[in-house]
């Protein structure tokens, strides 16, 4: 009479292990032993407002991202040209 319930407590603890062994590895860390993409690269401390206008303006669409600028130095160069951003916002 007592092999019955230490059977059923070997079961038990059997099955309670097998279930805790597949829940070993974590959602959040790639499969296979591959390696975690590298991290992106920084984005610039510097840039002139030129620049920057024509970098946002050229990646412009109704799903885009927008653009961090904190902690960004942006420069204003003296050469003040009227056609400077004719090539991004000329008539069609």
């Amino acid at each position: 009479m007592t092999t019955m319930p230490l059977r059923a407590l070997a079961i038990a603890v059997l099955t309670g292990t097998l279930g805790l062994a597949g829940c070993g590895s974590s959602s959040n860390s790639p499969g296979g032993g591959e390696e975690p993409p590298p991290p992106p690269p920084p984005p610039p401390t510097s840039v002139t407002f030129p620049a920057l206008v024509l970098g946002v303006l050229g990646q412009t669409s109704d799903t885009t991202e927008p653009v961090p600028i904190n902690g960004l130095s942006i420069t204003f160069p003296n050469n003040d040209s009227p056609v400077l951003f004719d090539s991004v916002l000329a008539p069609p």
